[in-house]
């Protein structure tokens, strides 16, 4: 079965879809991860300069 020139432009639409929003959500898993490391290292440091002051 032939595709016409429309059906091409829907497949070439979904796979940019596709893969657009597959990269939204790994750049957002990927900042979710970043944070999540940051707050642990300032959560590290807040802890020893408390332990310093004592």
């Amino acid at each position: 079965m032939r595709l016409g020139h429309l059906g091409k432009i829907g497949i070439g639409w979904a796979i940019i879809s596709v893969l657009g929003i597959g990269a939204f959500v790994a750049s957002k898993q990927s900042r979710r991860q970043e944070s999540y490391e940051n707050m642990k290292f300032v959560n590290e440091c807040v802890n020893r300069t408390l332990d310093n002051t004592k």
